[in-house]
């Protein structure tokens, strides 16, 4: 159980986590740093060197069932959560996301963004490539900026 929670903190730090700053490019319009955050994460999905999909969103059915210790069900929900967590505060601050009023669905933009990337990575997983992916990523963000 530690084990599992350990693995799943270094995880997160290591492949989620790291990602965040390309959000605060401010080199970079708003919607092309969103898709440099998205296709970064679409990049680790596919990779063809590592398992495909993400480790978070594999493991998160499991915990709705007995097969997760407490301690590792908890650590998923919570990782599940950070990532919509971080994105709400990104849209929050952001001068930019501001100035397009993505401020204010905040919690619906994250919400948009965090399902796209679940979506992305168990695509991944049934053999989807990236440039398949990268479809999606786009339409997800044309939608999101288009409705605000």
């Amino acid at each position: 159980e530690s084990l599992f929670v350990l693995a799943l903190k270094h995880y997160l730090d290591s492949q989620v986590r790291n990602r965040m700053p390309l959000l605060n490019d401010n080199d970079l319009p708003l919607e092309k740093r969103l898709k440099n955050y998205m296709m970064s994460i679409v990049d680790r999905q596919c990779c063809s060197g590592s398992p495909k999909g993400c480790m978070v969103v594999m493991c998160q059915p499991e915990a709705l069932g007995k097969n997760i210790p407490e301690a590792g069900r908890i650590a998923l929900k919570e990782a599940g959560e950070a990532v919509q967590l971080n994105l709400k505060e990104f849209f929050l601050t952001d001068k930019e996301s501001i100035l397009a009023e993505l401020d204010r669905n905040a919690t619906t933009n994250a919400l948009i963004i965090a399902t796209t990337l679940r979506g992305t990575a168990s695509m991944a997983c049934t053999g989807r490539n990236k440039k398949e992916l990268e479809i999606v990523v786009d339409h997800c963000l044309k939608s999101m900026i288009k409705l605000n």
